[in-house]
C-alpha cells in the first residue's frame, strides 16, 4: 500500500496547480503527479449571486479530490487558502478513477473526471487535469463563418451546420476527438445561401432535405451524407412559407401560400426515394398560420401556436402521418410564438417561454400529442425569454439557454425539471449573448452551442454535472 500522499498548490497568474504524489514505504511504489488548472477568465462568467455566496467577487472555497479504486472511494477536501492536503492509503497500480472538484458556497462549480488512471511500481507519471465549468460553458473552438438561425443535425461523424447566413452556402461539420471539438468545411456547399431554413434528416437514405430560407421557397436541396455532395431540386407548382416534416419515406409540406397568397389547406407529399410528388387532401393545417412550431412524435405531427397576421394563436393542429388524416384541434394554455420546444423522452413536448401580445413569456407547459392533454406550469422560468434553445439532457431535465430577454440578447441559462415543474438558474454565463443559436446534445451528455451572434464565431459546450 502507498504510505502517504503529499499535496501542495502552486499559483501562477489565474491558474492553480495541485500536486498529488503517491509514494511507497519500504517498497517503492508508483508516483502520480497531477496538475489542476482553472478555465481562463472564469471569474468573468460566474454569478456569485446565484450561488447565494457572500460578496460578489468570484472565489474558490475548497478543493475536493475523490479517488475510487476497485469500488472503494476515498475523498479529501481542504480550504483553497491552506494550499495543502494529506491523502493516505492509496494504491493506483490496479487502475483508479480520479474526480477533482472546486467548491464554492457548498456548490461544485468546476470539476473533471479521469477514468482508469494507472501507475505501476516505480513509475513517475505526470497528469494534467484542466477543470471545466460544472453545469457551465467551456470554450470549444470557432466556426469558419458566423451564423444565426441556422440548423444543426447530429450525424455519426459529428454535427452538420447548415445555413444561417446569406453570405455563403458553405456547410460546416463539427467533429469531436475525445473532448476536443473542431469545425471543418463540408464536402459541398448549398446551391443557394439560406437562413431560417428547415433541415430534415432522412437517415434511411443517408441524406438531408433543406427547405426554405433562400430566395425561392419552391427550390430545395438534398445533402448526401454518403458521398458529401449537394443537389438542387424544385417542387411542382408554387408554395411558400410552408412547414416541412419527414415520416418514414415521405416528406410532407404542410400549409403555405400559393401564387395569389391564398392559404393552401392540402399537403404536398414527396417520396424521399424517387422524389415523386403527390397531393394529400385528407391532411393539412386548416387555417393560415406563420411562425408555428411543429414536431413529430411517433405517428403524429403537432403544429403549435404561431400567428395569423398580427394575431397570436393558441391553436394546435395534430396530423396522423401514418394514416394521412387530421386529428381533433387542440389549444395551448395561451396564444404565443417563438417559444422553445423539445421532445421529452416519453414523446410529449415541452414548451418554454415565447412571446405574445403581453410581451416575453416565462410560461412552461407540456403538450401530449397522443391525447391532446396540456399541463400548464405557469410562469416557471427564471427569466422571460424568446428565440432561445431548449435541449433535453440525459437525465430528462431540459437546458434552456440564451434568447431574447427584456434587457436584450441573453447570456443566461437555466435547467427546467418536468418532473417537479421547477426551473433552476445556473451560476455560469455563456461567453457571448446568443439568439437564434442551436444547442445539440452530444453522445457524451454535453451540449454543443453554436452561432446566434453574427459578430462572433465561437463555439461553446455545456458541461453537465458529473454526479
Amino acid at each position: 500500500m502507498i504510505s502517504g500522499i503529499r499535496t501542495r498548490f502552486v499559483f501562477l497568474s489565474l491558474a492553480a496547480a495541485v500536486f498529488l504524489s503517491a509514494c511507497g514505504g519500504e517498497e517503492e511504489k508508483g508516483r502520480l503527479t497531477v496538475g489542476l488548472s482553472l478555465p481562463p477568465g472564469w471569474q468573468d462568467r460566474l454569478d456569485m449571486g446565484v450561488l447565494s455566496a457572500q460578496g460578489s467577487t468570484p472565489y474558490i472555497g475548497t478543493v475536493r479530490i475523490r479517488i475510487t479504486c476497485g469500488g472503494v472511494e476515498s475523498s479529501w477536501e481542504a480550504p483553497w487558502a491552506t494550499r495543502s492536503l494529506s491523502l493516505d492509503g492509496l494504491d493506483l497500480k490496479g487502475g483508479c478513477d480520479i474526480l477533482a472538484q472546486a467548491v464554492t458556497a457548498g456548490a461544485v462549480i468546476m470539476e473533471r473526471q479521469l477514468i482508469d488512471v494507472r501507475v505501476g511500481d516505480g513509475a513517475d507519471v505526470p497528469l494534467d487535469i484542466q477543470l471545466e465549468e460544472s453545469e457551465g460553458f467551456s470554450a470549444a473552438g470557432s466556426l469558419i463563418n458566423p451564423r444565426q438561425y441556422h440548423s444543426a443535425t447530429p450525424l455519426p461523424g459529428g454535427v452538420l451546420i447548415v445555413g444561417g447566413t446569406l453570405d455563403t452556402g458553405a456547410i460546416e461539420s463539427i467533429s469531436a476527438t475525445g473532448r476536443a471539438l473542431a469545425a471543418s468545411a463540408y464536402g459541398c456547399s448549398l446551391v443557394t445561401p439560406r437562413t431560417r431554413q428547415r433541415v430534415l434528416h432522412d437517415d434511411a437514405n443517408g441524406q438531408l432535405f433543406v427547405f426554405l430560407g433562400g430566395m425561392d421557397d419552391s427550390q430545395y436541396e438534398i445533402i448526401s451524407t454518403d458521398d458529401g455532395q449537394c443537389y438542387g431540386y424544385s417542387i411542382e407548382g408554387n408554395r411558400k412559407n410552408f412547414f416541412p416534416a419527414i415520416y418514414k419515406q415521405s416528406v410532407f409540406l404542410f400549409g403555405g401560400y400559393d401564387v395569389i397568397n391564398e392559404w393552401i389547406i392540402n399537403t404536398l407529399e414527396i417520396n424521399s426515394n424517387s422524389l415523386s410528388e403527390n397531393t394529400v387532401f385528407t391532411m393539412g393545417i386548416p387555417s393560415p398560420r406563420q411562425n408555428l412550431h411543429c414536431l413529430v412524435s411517433g405517428v403524429y405531427l403537432s403544429c403549435l401556436g404561431g400567428m395569423d397576421g398580427s394575431n397570436y394563436l393558441a391553436e394546435v393542429s395534430v396530423m396522423d402521418l401514418e394514416n394521412e388524416v387530421n386529428r381533433t384541434q387542440r389549444s395551448l394554455s395561451k396564444p404565443k410564438t417563438s417559444f422553445g420546444m423539445t421532445s421529452l423522452s416519453d414523446g410529449r413536448f415541452l414548451l418554454t417561454g415565447g412571446i405574445n401580445g403581453s410581451g416575453f413569456l416565462k410560461d412552461v407547459e407540456i403538450f401530449d400529442p397522443n391525447n391532446g392533454q396540456v399541463i400548464d406550469f405557469g410562469e416557471a422560468l427564471i427569466y422571460p425569454r424568446t428565440r432561445h434553445s431548449a435541449t433535453l439532457l440525459l437525465n430528462d431535465t431540459v437546458l434552456v439557454v440564451g434568447g431574447l430577454e427584456y434587457t436584450g440578447p441573453s447570456i443566461s441559462a437555466e435547467i427546467f425539471d418536468p418532473a417537479t415543474g421547477i426551473s433552476r438558474e445556473l451560476p455560469w454565463r455563456m461567453r457571448v449573448p446568443r439568439v437564434g443559436h442551436t444547442a445539440t446534445l452530444l453522445p457524451d451528455g454535453r451540449v454543443l452551442i453554436v452561432g446566434g451572434n453574427m459578430g462572433d464565431k465561437t463555439i461553446e459546450v455545456f458541461n453537465p454535472r458529473i454526479d
